[in-house]
């Protein structure tokens, strides 16, 4: 058998265009994140609503940073990052119920 026979692994993003003030970004909050984890797991835990939205919060930015809103392959307009922005504001105003 050779080595071309096998399928290449498809890689979340991998041939994505991300400036590399995205990818500092998606760094350090992917970093705050853990950290965050850690303190609250292990040294003071904070109340569960409190504990939940930060979460919630930090994993919306990754996703919104990792994932931009027209696809992996074009770059970020001015369009996309107000898209981003829009979905940011909209996940962190109050539901009304």
């Amino acid at each position: 058998m050779s080595e071309s026979n096998q399928p290449s692994s498809v890689v979340p993003g991998g041939n994505a265009i991300q400036p590399r003030m995205v990818l500092w970004s998606i760094t350090i909050v992917a970093v705050g994140l853990s950290l965050f984890q850690l303190y609250s797991a292990g040294i003071q835990p904070l109340g569960l609503f409190y504990q939940r939205s930060i979460h919630l919060a930090l994993i919306m930015v990754l996703a919104f940073l990792m994932f931009p809103a027209f696809g992996p392959t074009r770059k970020r307009g001015v369009l996309g990052w107000g898209l981003d922005l829009l979905f940011l504001l909209g996940r962190s105003s109050p539901v009304a119920t």
